[in-house]
């Protein structure tokens, strides 16, 4: 969960760097676009791993797998 987690952050982090590179630059909508739906995926990847890891209990001890049958 460890490399998920950083890798939400870092995804976040890259595309408001995007956005704000892009306005910088000059590089048109399309970058901001791009930027923009890399921040709101790197979003959503934060709040499902905080799920998993906190009500889930997904990579931890606390973890109980279901039985098959």
């Amino acid at each position: 969960m460890k490399h998920l987690r950083i890798l939400s952050w870092a995804m976040t982090v890259l595309g408001i760097l995007m956005i704000v590179g892009s306005q910088l630059f000059g590089l048109g909508l399309t970058w901001v676009l791009a930027g923009a739906l890399m921040t709101w995926a790197g979003i959503v990847k934060i709040v499902v791993v905080l799920i998993w890891t906190n009500i889930a209990h997904l990579g931890t001890d606390e973890h109980k797998p279901e039985q098959a049958i």
